[in-house]
């Protein structure tokens, strides 16, 4: 189910559904109620990719270049567009670009070792990388700087999609599971009253949907945790 299917999904789940179709999630294609509806979705999906930070839809390869010089660089310098975090102790990679098959493992420090490290003055090209850090700004440290263009393979995790136009899909959320996104949405559309009967029901369901993703998504887990 994409946003918007996953919208009249969850009109049919609150018994509210319309007699028309819900023609769309933007502005003038949706009733005040239903852009009500779609709001929850959106929050419903975050609130779930919020629960652990280790679901495994968020982890994800970089394989990337940095030119000489470089000691700290954005994850949008490297092409990261929807970015959560740096991970992997011990777990990256580099070579120089003359030689890619040259890979060295980076030991991992913290931004404060970066620091005394690199400095106050201007950074200097040095020998091979052989660290890598992550600033307060989640910009990556590398040091030595490299005294010539290097590739970079490491892991980070995606940061949350927000559901915005009506076939965007839930990013890595496999099909069968998507139903703990509607029955989060319902039991949010009900607001305030968290004492109906409504409320218990779409809690319960909502629970009930997060056992399977759980067990399938997240690396040795248990099942538990509250509705967020």
């Amino acid at each position: 189910m994409n946003y918007l299917e996953l919208c009249r999904e969850a009109l049919r789940a609150a018994g509210t559904d319309s007699p028309r179709s819900m023609d769309g999630v933007g502005p003038g294609r949706a009733s005040d109620y239903e852009s009500q509806v779609a709001l929850c979705v959106r929050q419903a999906w975050l609130d779930i990719q919020h629960l652990h930070p280790d679901w495994g839809w968020s982890a994800a390869r970089l394989v990337a270049r940095v030119e000489r010089g470089v000691s700290r660089v954005s994850p949008r310098g490297l092409g990261v567009e929807r970015f959560g975090q740096w991970r992997g102790d011990g777990l990256w990679l580099a070579a120089p670009l003359s030689d890619p098959a040259a890979k060295g493992r980076l030991r991992r420090i913290s931004y404060p070792e970066w620091r005394r490290m690199t400095g106050s003055g201007p950074p200097r090209p040095g020998a091979r990388l052989r660290e890598w850090g992550q600033a307060p700004n989640l910009d990556l440290l590398l040091h030595p700087v490299p005294s010539e263009p290097q590739l970079l393979d490491g892991e980070y995790r995606k940061g949350a999609q927000s559901l915005a136009a009506d076939g965007d899909e839930p990013d890595g959320l496999p099909a069968e599971h998507r139903m703990a996104i509607v029955w989060r949405a319902v039991a949010l559309m009900h607001g305030s009253d968290s004492d109906g009967d409504g409320y218990a029901f779409a809690r319960n369901a909502y629970l009930q949907a997060l056992e399977p993703l759980r067990r399938q998504m997240l690396p040795g887990t248990g099942v538990g945790g509250t509705l967020a």
